[in-house]
């Protein structure tokens, strides 16, 4: 059976900090140390993470010791969110965090190939 990859955003690695979410994020990294899960990673977390709280980072360096994916923006997972605003896929306001969700299509897009 495939391994399962799971996207992970600052706000999951964050979640672990957070008495509301940590019960869930902590639970996924627990999944992901045991070799159940893959963690992919993109170029756009990893820049945000540079300003996250020191607690937040110590969880993300925990995490350097797994295996795991990172992906990059890149023109075509631009285009493809762009697509999605225009087809109304998104909202304009959302688009407000498209960097986000950039590495989200990419990776999306890539599992469906």
């Amino acid at each position: 059976m495939k391994t399962l990859r799971v996207y992970l955003d600052t706000s999951v690695i964050g979640g672990c900090c957070d008495a509301e979410f940590s019960r869930w994020s902590l639970a996924l990294l627990r999944d992901i140390r045991l070799g159940m899960l893959i963690p992919v990673v993109s170029d756009i977390t990893e820049s945000e993470l540079v300003d996250a709280p020191p607690d937040v980072q110590a969880v993300y360096d925990e995490l350097e010791g797994c295996a795991f994916e990172k992906i990059e923006e890149t023109s075509e997972s631009i285009g493809l969110a762009e697509r999605y605003i225009a087809e109304e896929g998104i909202s304009r306001r959302s688009s407000v965090r498209m960097p986000d969700m950039l590495p989200w299509q990419a990776f999306m897009k890539s599992m469906s190939s």
